[in-house]
């Protein structure tokens, strides 16, 4: 906290004086002709103050360049003039009596101090050249206070245009005030990564086979058969890819009743089979008669008289000769048989150590290509297989079937420092070639082991998948939140470090992003008070920079009523950037339509005439001290002229108001 002492303007008009470059010789101008001319450059002085130190009185005259144009002439400089308390003791009757200012009879109202003039004030040589540069700030020091002043006093600075008194400036003594909102802000649950399951283990096909024989007119194979065949199925289920079942019927017969056992045999067999593996499982069904095999046995020369005659002929053959010489070659005919197409089960060690291998197999090979041609893009599918490998890796070590650490040491980026290196501005991994890799990862780590990182691990994540296309933003506000949330525990400038009030109110814009409002609301105030804190270092010529954050912070504050102490503190915050209006309604509330907080009464009248000013007021703006005297005891209405911290008491200048003062002093 600080005493601001900002200064309110007022022209005097009054008879001359004679003499030359004293005090005394200060003539007070009634028609100035230079008067237009320094209100023209006013502004200049607007942000002036006042320091009174143990080497005297010390004004801030603004920059340079602004300085020079005011103080011109040879004679154009400033004075100041001490008021001590003293005329306005009621029972001692001088403020009215003695010849002052106050009643025409005097150019001072207080006790003046040797005037300063351009050449001084500007720090000119001999050559009429300064040594300031244009926007260096000129501090002038107006002399030491005379002995015996009080502490309870005024400080003027009267502005002379060729040593006439143009013009003077007051001071108030309220203290305004900067602090940092610290909101708790919630961190939120990092949705999980979409992780694809498109890799397979690199896996070898294999087939097997299971012939079932039947009997003369049979349907239904050997039941023991059918429990081997499925045992089978069971023991390597996930590993099916296709099942072929041909069944056959021998050739002797007619084909009606031959159609109805072939088609028999191959549905039984492929219902047994259906409920034993992956629906994904696709079956090949063949069926028909056995003619292929009874001509591979027209081979055996007791039969090769029948290899050039048609079918009816063979048939009627056949038929005739079942129950004799031809009947094991029958037997053989009649037969199904089941193909099984499978990846043969492999141990789940061995299938994660074969990912493992062909991940850093495919890493190092472009992470060598990437160091030979940097600038070249690395393949598309390379960077797919590579991630399709890592999501299966992280889907086992999210099942629990693979160990954290095997996933751990894989290298995800380039350039693995970044997880290293010291937390900073700038780290970033969004230039990297693997980034994606890295991302992934990290957006894993984030939402599924976020009970295993640190504090600075999880910062660290944070801040890299923040930087990344397509990250969550959940990432962005948590990232933000745990800044926002250790700002307290670090030096202001921590939080601007690592990101900026712009940075979080981008952030909190309305974007159809899923984040939590009231966390959103916390971080574009605290954004906000951050900015009026980074706008008040840069001086009060960039204050103009802070308007739309205490315009936000005002209206937030309406809406959402704050405790009557932080109403205190925001209205001293306010006033820090000249923001009276928002200082005066931000109490408003504690003091309307009745006045519920003294305290916060009392502020609001020092603020009111710090406003306002004290000196040449219409009759009207004095009204809310006659109200303050029906309101305050006696004695807290004249502390309000008394206190280190009050109205400039040269407000008492106004006779009815300096009567009801005296009234009450005497209570």
């Amino acid at each position: 906290m600080r005493f601001t002492l900002l200064f309110l303007i007022g022209f005097m008009a009054a008879g001359h004086y004679s003499g030359a470059q004293t005090a005394s010789s200060v003539k007070l101008n009634p028609l100035p002709e230079d008067l237009q001319a320094w209100k023209r450059y006013e502004p200049a002085l607007k942000f002036s103050g006042l320091r009174v130190t143990a080497e005297g009185i010390i004004f801030n005259a603004g920059k340079y360049r602004d300085a020079a144009q005011f103080f011109r002439e040879k004679y154009d400089g400033m004075i100041a003039e001490i008021v001590p308390f003293t005329p306005y003791t009621c029972p001692a009757g001088q403020a009215f009596t003695e010849p002052s200012r106050r009643n025409g009879k005097k150019a001072f109202n207080g006790i003046p101090v040797v005037p300063v003039y351009r050449s001084k004030i500007l720090r000119l040589n001999e050559q009429g050249r300064s040594s300031y540069k244009p926007n260096d700030l000129v501090y002038v020091s107006l002399g030491s206070l005379p002995a015996g002043i009080p502490d309870l006093r005024e400080i003027n600075i009267l502005f002379l245009k060729n040593n006439r008194i143009c013009g003077m400036v007051s001071f108030h003594h309220l203290r305004d005030t900067m602090f940092r909102y610290y909101p708790r802000i919630p961190l939120i649950l990092i949705p999980p990564p979409d992780l694809c399951t498109c890799y397979q283990p690199p896996e070898k096909l294999q087939t097997v086979s299971f012939r079932f024989y039947y009997a003369v007119n049979e349907t239904i194979p050997d039941p023991q058969m059918i429990q081997r065949v499925q045992n089978f199925l069971h023991d390597n289920f996930s590993g099916i890819s296709r099942i072929t079942v041909t069944a056959f019927a021998s050739v002797e017969g007619n084909y009606p009743v031959n159609y109805r056992l072939f088609l028999s045999r191959a549905a039984i067999l492929s219902d047994s089979m259906r409920k034993h593996v992956p629906e994904k499982v696709g079956f090949s069904i063949t069926a028909t008669e056995n003619w292929e095999m009874f001509r591979q046995q027209m081979n055996d020369p007791s039969l090769s008289f029948l290899k050039n005659s048609d079918t009816a002929k063979i048939r009627k053959y056949v038929n005739e000769n079942a129950l004799g010489s031809l009947r094991p070659l029958l037997d053989a005919q009649r037969y199904s048989e089941v193909m099984v197409c499978f990846f043969p089960s492999v141990p789940l060690e061995t299938v994660h150590r074969q990912a493992l291998a062909e991940y850093l197999i495919l890493f190092r090979k472009y992470r060598l290509q990437f160091q030979k041609q940097p600038d070249a893009p690395l393949p598309k599918d390379a960077v797919k297989k590579m991630s399709d490998i890592l999501d299966y890796l992280l889907l086992e070590l999210q099942s629990g079937s693979l160990s954290g650490q095997a996933v751990d040491t894989l290298p995800l980026l380039a350039d693995m420092q970044v997880f290293k290196q010291p937390l900073m501005p700038g780290l970033s991994m969004a230039k990297d070639p693997f980034s994606s890799l890295a991302a992934r990862k990290i957006w894993f780590d984030l939402h599924y082991r976020s009970k295993e990182l640190n504090e600075d691990q999880e910062l660290r994540f944070l801040m890299l998948l923040s930087g990344i296309d397509g990250a969550p933003p959940e990432a962005e506000y948590n990232f933000q939140a745990r800044l926002i949330n250790s700002a307290p525990l670090k030096t202001p400038s921590d939080f601007s470090f690592f990101s900026s009030p712009e940075r979080v109110l981008r952030l909190t814009a309305p974007a159809g992003k899923k984040l939590p409002e009231n966390g959103l609301d916390q971080m574009r105030l605290f954004a906000h008070f951050e900015k009026i804190n980074q706008t008040v270092q840069k001086g009060y010529e960039k204050f103009g920079e802070a308007t739309s954050s205490l315009r936000y912070i005002y209206q937030y504050y309406k809406t959402k009523a704050p405790s009557p102490g932080f109403r205190k503190d925001l209205a001293r915050l306010f006033m820090t950037f000249l923001a009276y209006d928002y200082a005066t309604g931000i109490l408003e509330p504690l003091i309307m339509p009745e006045v519920t907080d003294n305290e916060a009464y009392r502020l609001w009248l020092k603020i009111f005439y710090v406003k306002n000013g004290v000196r040449d007021l219409k009759p009207e703006w004095y009204e809310p001290l006659f109200k303050a005297a029906s309101v305050l005891s006696p004695a807290d209405f004249c502390k309000l002229f008394e206190e280190e911290e009050r109205i400039n008491f040269q407000i008492l200048d106004y006779r009815p108001l300096w009567d009801l003062y005296c009234k009450n002093r005497s209570k």
